[in-house]
């Protein structure tokens, strides 16, 4: 198959709405000047990885997230489809996210196959940690894939909270001094979620501590502490975000905010949302919300990005709005920063963010439905979505929306920061797939560059 990329951006349709309805398409697309990218932008897509051929679902690749440790070095991790064997992935660049190459491929400890969900590298030494997930018989299980030589070996610690549950391995972050942590999730046969965390202790993964009824999507590093997000959840159904923080002891985490949104019956919370979404309707019910995303900017500010689901009598299937939420005092307290639900799309939602050059950057996907030409059937389309604040205080405004138009299925799942202060500038590293009606995934990075100089 051959695709055709397109970039949908326009200073118009930045500087007058949210939505980018009005936005025009173009094959060679490149962003127009925003303010994010003034004098000479230009946007490549510098790796669709693997390059199969349509209709052949061996070799496909669905990446899970970015990392880098250094200006010109970046990690990329997921999984591929290698003989019916799904297998973790790791690509690596060296040049700020121009070329790639695969750096690892691990089939987990059972050697039946694995997904890497996250990576973390030490600067100063050659330590590289991986959270993953492997495939334990007829369950799925947490592993640290790991190395101390910069790559050369990997070796694996696997875990397990239940033996009787499917767990994973999400999200891994470096403390201060170099420690690794991961988060990851349990989940019973009645969909009761218990959410841990794990560290790595003498080659062995070791338990922190676990919290029943929590899904645990991200841990990182504030600069105080760890930073740990997630999603309450009972009998299997998302409820409300949830985010713990740094006490100062790396093991001790108190829960910082909570139960956001209200869910059912908060009155206040509606009354604020329907500011937000600019909606005269007398009720709007939350009924539930899912965090997924979690930045902290270079000022300290806390970003938390997720999900809220409405339901209304125009509306009761009960779609997904993209929310970020920002605190400015540690995640003591925090107000809404940005929404997104554009008309044309049924949900949209954020996946990662990151803070580039005084803005903070949101990336995720968009999801519209259409009635099939063939059978009338509801079909759906995720678009990649990219977001901004020109500044701390302003109004969230849409970067591009990034798509194959032939593709039926395509996420933006992570967002990175590569290059220096040169005469290139710097770039935005965005990590994503895109995904074939006969079954092939297309591992894709999308370059954005910029000559804005780093503040």
């Amino acid at each position: 198959m051959t695709f055709r990329r397109s970039l949908i951006v326009s200073t118009a349709c930045i500087a007058t709405t949210l939505s980018l309805v009005a936005c025009s398409k173009s094959d060679s697309a490149k962003p127009a000047a925003v303010a994010l990218f003034s004098g000479c932008p230009v946007s490549s897509e510098t790796e669709d990885y693997p390059n199969v051929k349509n209709g052949d679902p061996t070799g496909s690749a669905t990446p899970q997230a970015l990392f880098s440790n250094s200006p010109t070095r970046l990690y990329a991790v997921g999984s591929q489809k290698v003989d019916g064997q799904e297998i973790g992935l790791v690509r690596v660049s060296n040049d700020g996210g121009v070329s790639w190459s695969t750096f690892d491929k691990s089939v987990g400890p059972k050697g039946q196959g694995a997904i890497d969900n996250a990576i973390v590298a030490d600067p100063s030494n050659a330590n590289i940690y991986i959270a993953q997930t492997y495939k334990n018989g007829s369950l799925t299980s947490p592993s640290i894939h790991y190395s101390n030589d910069g790559g050369q070996t990997f070796k694996d610690a696997p875990f397990q909270l239940n033996n009787q549950n499917k767990e994973n391995l999400k999200s891994a972050a470096l403390t201060s001094s170099g420690k690794p942590y991961f988060v990851g999730n349990s989940v019973g046969a009645n969909n009761e979620t218990t959410g841990f965390i794990i560290t790595l202790e003498n080659d062995k993964a070791v338990l922190v501590r676990f919290n029943p009824n929590i899904a645990y999507s991200q841990i990182m590093n504030s600069g105080p502490g760890l930073l740990v997000a997630g999603t309450n959840k009972w009998d299997g159904k998302s409820l409300s975000w949830h985010l713990e923080g740094p006490s100062g002891d790396d093991k001790v985490l108190s829960i910082l905010a909570d139960s956001f949104p209200a869910v059912l019956g908060d009155q206040a919370t509606k009354n604020a949302l329907m500011r937000f979404f600019g909606d005269a309707r007398s009720e709007i019910p939350a009924l539930a919300g899912s965090a997924t995303s979690l930045m902290v900017a270079q000022s300290g500010d806390i970003y938390q990005g997720g999900t809220v689901s409405f339901a209304t009598a125009t509306d009761p299937s009960n779609s997904e709005v993209w929310v970020i939420r920002k605190s400015t005092d540690g995640g003591k307290t925090f107000s809404v920063s940005d929404t997104f639900k554009d008309p044309q799309f049924k949900s949209s939602k954020p996946l990662a963010m990151t803070y580039f050059d005084g803005h903070p950057v949101a990336v995720g996907a968009s999801r519209d439905e259409y009635a099939s030409d063939v059978d009338k059937t509801t079909q759906s389309h995720w678009h990649w979505q990219v977001r901004y604040a020109p500044d701390s205080n302003s109004k969230w405004v849409p970067l591009a929306r990034i798509e194959m138009s032939q593709d039926p299925n395509e996420t933006a799942q992570a967002v990175g920061v590569a290059g220096t202060d040169t005469k290139d500038g710097r770039s935005l590293i965005i990590l994503g797939n895109s995904h074939e009606g006969s079954g092939v995934h297309h591992w894709r990075v999308e370059k954005i560059s910029s000559c804005v100089r780093p503040h």
